[in-house]
């Protein structure tokens, strides 16, 4: 795990993959469960996939690594959390199949 020092962000990696993902230090990160999550996920290719309280957006971005060419969209409502998995996204460079919003979806 490294530090990231402009804020209370730690760049891990997810074990079993290629990814890194950015996590708040001081909040909830993710686990386990959301491993396991990702892989009993049916996904086939060129699917389009809708994580709903995405997070740090760990469940997209072990998703997009299984070069699927899935459309992965995450929302989420905490706002520092959506950032986190922008910057996860851009970091691993899968853009072009992962979009993260900041939405609540009661609206």
């Amino acid at each position: 795990m490294s530090k990231d020092l402009r804020s209370n962000t730690s760049l891990d990696r997810i074990m079993g993959t290629g990814i890194a993902i950015y996590q708040d230090t001081q909040a909830f990160k993710f686990s386990i469960d959301s491993v396991l999550v990702a892989s009993f996920a049916k996904v086939k290719r060129n699917q389009r996939v809708l994580d709903l309280g995405t997070g740090n957006g760990v469940i997209p971005l072990i998703l997009a690594n299984e070069e699927l060419n899935t459309r992965i969209f995450g929302i989420e409502i905490n706002e520092s959390l959506v950032e986190l998995a922008k910057k996860s996204v851009e970091f691993n460079s899968l853009q072009d199949y992962i979009k993260i919003s900041n939405i609540d979806v009661r609206e």
